[in-house]
C-alpha cells in the first residue's frame, strides 16, 4: 500500500516545476501560432486544456508553499513570537485614534466631543464647499 501511495504521489505531484514549465512552453507555442495565423478548433481546445492544467499546477504549488510555511511556523514559531508581538503592538498604536480636530480645536477626551456633527452642519448652512466647512 505504501509503495502504491508513493507512486501515485510522484506521478501526481512529482517535479511540479518541470510540469509547469512544459505546460507554459506548449501554451506559448500555441499562442505564437495563433498570432501568426489562425488555429484550428482542436488547437483552441488544446489551448484551453493547457490553461486549465497550468492553473491547476499553479494552485498545487501555491498550496504546497502555504503548507510549508505553516510547518515552518509550527517548528520555529516560538523563536519569532517577540517579533510578531512587537509588530502587532506597533500596528495597534499606529491605528489608534487618540484625538480629533473639531473646529480647529484638538479634543482628546471622547466625552467632550459633544454634538460636533450638529455644530458642523450649522456652520455649513451657507457654505458650498466641504473644504470651507472643514477649513482645509
Amino acid at each position: 500500500m505504501k509503495e502504491a501511495l508513493k507512486k501515485c504521489h510522484v506521478e501526481e505531484f512529482g517535479d511540479l516545476q518541470y510540469k509547469l514549465q512544459k505546460v507554459e512552453e506548449e501554451l506559448h507555442s500555441l499562442d505564437s501560432k495563433a498570432e501568426n495565423n489562425s488555429i484550428t478548433d482542436e488547437e483552441k481546445g488544446s489551448r484551453r486544456e493547457l490553461k486549465n492544467e497550468m492553473w491547476r499546477l499553479e494552485r498545487i504549488v501555491e498550496r504546497m508553499w502555504h503548507q510549508k510555511s505553516r510547518v515552518n511556523w509550527y517548528l520555529k514559531g516560538d523563536i519569532n513570537t517577540k517579533y510578531f508581538h512587537t509588530m502587532a503592538s506597533h500596528r495597534q498604536r499606529r491605528n489608534s485614534l487618540n484625538s480629533i480636530n473639531v473646529l480647529g480645536e484638538p479634543i482628546m477626551d471622547p466625552t467632550h466631543t459633544g454634538n460636533w456633527e450638529s455644530q458642523l452642519m450649522s456652520l455649513a448652512n451657507g457654505a458650498t464647499k466641504l473644504s470651507s466647512i472643514l477649513r482645509l
